[in-house]
């Protein structure tokens, strides 16, 4: 239930930031202390694959402060070390990651085992680090021959539990982390002689908005950050200023009229515009 109202507030971040920040934090929670969002190189040529690989965000700066630049660029720049010693099955692992379109065990799935060099245990035992066991990933979009991919590392045996909490964090983080990156465009325009239109308020069409996405009148209001007696009212007042009696006749009339998108909870007229926001934390090439 705690991780349930964890993953309610991932619906009111309004950047990656707080998205990421959000994340680390609910990851961590269920024994998930590194969590990373990064380019995974293409599977070609050694030179192409050090050039592709980039790191976007990651967690370190509030586990280890000022030193945390250079464990992440030390751990960065440790693939050329993993491709000098093994550079066969690093490729085959590449490969395989760059097919793979959903959520996916490094160590367990993977059709090589995962390894750390000992360079890489070097630099986390410099920092006090357990050494990584398990990788969950999950592949976020695709430029070419790379693939962006979050992944949740765990120093502890992976259970059927945590999976299943991952599973259910990776979830909502994809829902709104598609929200924040899909271009918003408006169905139709606002006028001064719509009546319908411009008698619901910001609040009211929000409330519709969530309830068309699927979520109960509790879950909507926890999003909103409102009492779920306020959040019926406003869609009291919606089913009156519509003309109709049922909370599902007024979001569907609501949705004709401002074009309602229920995979995207936050688009609609009353929506401003979003420009996708990728502010690199550390990037290392």
């Amino acid at each position: 239930m705690t991780l349930n109202l964890e993953l309610l507030q991932f619906y009111r971040c309004k950047s990656l930031e707080d998205l990421m920040a959000r994340t680390s934090a609910a990851f961590s929670a269920i024994g998930f202390p590194h969590l990373v969002l990064k380019w995974s190189p293409a599977a070609g040529q050694t030179r192409k694959m050090l050039e592709s690989s980039s790191m976007i965000w990651n967690n370190f700066p509030e586990r280890f402060g000022h030193k945390s630049g250079e464990i992440s660029d030390a751990l960065q720049n440790s693939l050329s070390i993993g491709l000098s010693q093994a550079r066969e099955n690093t490729l085959e692992r590449q490969i395989w990651r760059l097919a793979q379109t959903s959520l996916y065990r490094v160590d367990a799935d993977a059709p090589t085992p995962y390894f750390l060099t000992n360079y890489q245990r070097s630099i986390l035992r410099d920092f006090g680090e357990l050494e990584w066991m398990e990788f969950v990933s999950l592949p976020l979009s695709r430029e070419r021959e790379r693939v962006l991919v979050l992944e949740a590392k765990t120093q502890i045996r992976l259970s059927d539990a945590m999976m299943q909490d991952a599973s259910a964090i990776f979830a909502a983080f994809i829902c709104v982390y598609q929200c924040l990156h899909r271009p918003i465009r408006l169905t139709q325009t606002v006028t001064s002689d719509d009546s319908v239109q411009a008698s619901l308020s910001h609040r009211e069409v929000q409330c519709l908005q969530w309830l068309a996405a699927g979520k109960t009148l509790l879950e909507a209001a926890t999003i909103l950050d409102i009492s779920e007696r306020t959040l019926r009212f406003h869609i009291s007042n919606a089913k009156e200023k519509l003309g109709v009696s049922t909370t599902m006749q007024a979001v569907v009339a609501a949705a004709l009229e401002y074009g309602f998108d229920p995979k995207d909870p936050r688009r609609s007229i009353c929506q401003i515009s979003r420009t996708p926001i990728l502010k690199p934390v550390r990037k290392a090439g």
